[in-house]
């Protein structure tokens, strides 16, 4: 995982662990970036893959404001 200005950088293999880790069965990876793309809070760069590259490596990149400003909206605390 990295974390920068544009967002949080994850790759498969880390999302696969995190959802194996938290007891997340029944949830894909799939489903999650899939959402995450439809909901535009991913920054990608080739169509298709939903990732970026990232020091020469291919990640999905969670862009931290956007996610942080819809999380708000559901709930309706707006700062």
């Amino acid at each position: 995982m990295l974390v920068s200005n544009r967002g949080v950088f994850l790759s498969r293999k880390a999302l696969v662990y995190g959802l194996k880790r938290y007891n997340c069965t029944g949830i894909s990876v799939k489903k999650i970036i899939l959402a995450l793309s439809q909901m535009e809070l991913l920054d990608e760069d080739r169509g298709g893959t939903h990732t970026t590259k990232v020091q020469n490596v291919r990640a999905y990149c969670i862009l931290y404001n956007e996610l942080k400003e819809r999380y708000e909206e559901l709930r309706g605390t707006e700062e």
